[in-house]
């Protein structure tokens, strides 16, 4: 995820400002922080593990041994864990009809379910959309960074991003802006972490060496 933050700084530089964030949400998640064109890295690389800072104290337990990090309400591994338990559970639940097995549910059929109305997959994705709307906000009053650069498979689906851009915005409507709020959700794509590795290679040898 620091060499997909790379490749923004320096091959969408319409879209990515000096200091900014890039957040990435897959199968785990990790935040990235650009500081004037420079990647932080801090002390011991620790700094970005977004995903194991605490949404739901005594929540979910997670594999990192603590209980309701951002991950196990969030991550896409997590979401297609509990979505398996539910397909196993309950036999009303739609994904039944969309795919033959537990093991096989993939996102699309997770979006699918929601689409048709699943309630149970609805009150899963809504506890998402909450948790990480509190993250990202949470970021912002923090860091206070230029803008906020968001890739996700998941929110390729427009109505979860409007979800999420509504959300984030009500949890910053104390703020006063009028250049409105700084979250930009990125178009997808799964060659962001090639591109972003071609880009530390260049940065690295071609231009901060000379």
């Amino acid at each position: 995820v620091r060499c997909m933050a790379c490749g923004e700084y320096f091959f969408n530089n319409t879209t990515a400002p000096e200091s900014f964030n890039f957040f990435h949400l897959g199968r785990g998640m990790f935040n990235a922080n650009i500081i004037n064109g420079e990647l932080f890295l801090g002390t011991n690389f620790l700094s970005g593990e977004i995903g194991h800072t605490i949404v739901q104290p005594n929540g979910t337990p997670c594999e990192c041994g603590k209980q309701g990090c951002l991950q196990t309400y969030c991550s896409e591994a997590w979401l297609i864990r509990k979505c398996q338990n539910i397909y196993n559970s309950f036999a009303t639940s739609i994904l039944r009809s969309l795919t033959p097995t537990a093991e096989s549910i993939s996102l699309q059929h997770i979006l699918l379910a929601y689409e048709m109305g699943d309630p149970l997959i609805s009150r899963i994705i809504s506890d998402m959309i909450h948790y990480l709307s509190i993250t990202i906000s949470n970021i912002m009053i923090i860091n206070n960074p230029s803008k906020i650069l968001f890739h996700s498979e998941l929110f390729e689906n427009e109505t979860l991003k409007k979800q999420l851009l509504q959300s984030i915005t009500h949890h910053l409507d104390f703020i006063e802006t009028d250049s409105g709020t700084p979250f930009h959700v990125l178009p997808y794509s799964i060659y962001k972490g090639s591109i972003g590795a071609g880009a530390l290679v260049i940065s690295t040898f071609f231009i901060y060496n000379n």
